[in-house]
């Protein structure tokens, strides 16, 4: 497998550092992602908007029921 944003291999031993989408379970660098996720809310594969809440969780933010929808 490789990461859908630098192409890279995902290697077994990266696993600590890399995010997987819930949608549709495919892999990426976490650094890669967060670049991607900097311009998209949404996974660069199935084009699910799981991520969009992403960046408030990652900076310590909790998720609402409101922000949710």
């Amino acid at each position: 497998d490789c990461c859908p944003v630098c192409f890279n291999d995902l290697e077994e031993n990266e696993k600590p550092h890399l995010l997987a989408c819930p949608t549709c379970h495919n892999y990426a660098h976490k650094e890669c992602m967060e670049v991607w996720l900097e311009q998209q809310e949404r996974c660069m594969l199935c084009k699910s908007d799981v991520w969009k809440n992403y960046g408030k969780v990652k900076n310590g933010g909790a998720i609402s029921k409101q922000m949710v929808i």
